[in-house]
Formats: structure tokens, C-alpha cells, sequence
């Protein structure tokens, strides 16, 4: 009697890949063999934030981003530092769900006497997260 069992193994990578491999075993009592079939595919393509810009209009803070692969994010959470190295959340946009590329935009009241820098932490539909750059944003910047 030969019994033929097959195992599927899927192993999500650091790199936001899936890699999928079959291997099928037959034992018999002649010979034991595996014969190991291995796929990669793309899981699914992570968003990327392709533009980021600050502007100050009427005491307000506008900063404005445009996004690849739209439908597979969650949300944007806008995070600001005075020193570039520790953020803390400054507030939520949540995603259209649109496919491709779209913009969105962000408001906060200007503060007359300090700069920030500003960065987006891109939230996946698979809980996967991105940052984009810092950018600063304030009274003393320069366009």
C-alpha cells in the first residue's frame, strides 16, 4: 500500500515576500524519495510614498504626499519630532482604498516659534509598516 503525503509550507520573509514549497513524499517500502517543487511570488507589493512635501498657508501647516499601490494601505499616521530622532503621533489619515497612486494631505496649526520634522508611518492592510523621509516644516524654513 503507498500513501502519497504532500506538505505545504508558506514563509513570510523579512523582504515581504511569500515563498510557497510542495514537497511530496511517497513511501513505499523500496524507496523513499521527496520531490521538493519551490515557488516565489510577490505576497503582495508594498506602498511606497513616491512625493512629500511642507508648505505653511494662513498659519496652518499643509503637508501633502502621493502614495503607490493605495488599495493595500490601512492608514497614514503622521508623526512629528523636534529633533528628527523621536516622533510621536500628530494625527491619523485614513486611506481611500482607491487603486494605483493617490495623494492625500495633512493640516496643522503652525506653531509661530518652533520647526518640526514631519514623517508618515504607512500602515499595510497586512499590518506591514513603512516610513517615509523627514521633512521639516515651520517658521524658519526656507521655500
Amino acid at each position: 500500500m503507498t500513501r502519497l503525503i504532500i506538505y505545504t509550507v508558506t514563509l513570510s520573509m523579512i523582504f515581504h515576500q511569500t515563498v510557497s514549497a510542495s514537497f511530496n513524499v511517497t513511501p513505499s517500502p523500496f524507496n523513499c524519495f521527496a520531490s521538493p517543487a519551490v515557488t516565489f511570488s510577490n505576497a503582495s507589493a508594498r506602498p511606497k510614498i513616491i512625493s512629500f512635501n511642507s508648505n505653511s498657508n494662513k498659519g496652518k501647516i499643509i503637508l501633502t504626499w502621493s502614495i503607490t499601490d493605495n488599495q493595500d494601505v490601512d492608514r497614514f499616521e503622521v508623526e512629528r519630532s523636534l529633533d528628527g530622532k523621536i516622533f510621536e503621533t500628530a494625527g491619523l489619515v485614513f486611506a481611500n482604498y482607491k487603486s494605483g497612486t493617490d495623494s492625500y494631505q495633512f493640516f496643522e496649526k503652525e506653531n509661530k516659534t518652533k520647526t518640526y520634522y514631519y514623517r508618515i508611518r504607512i500602515v499595510a492592510k497586512n499590518d506591514s509598516v513603512d516610513y517615509s523621509q523627514a521633512i521639516m516644516a515651520g517658521p524658519d524654513i526656507i521655500k
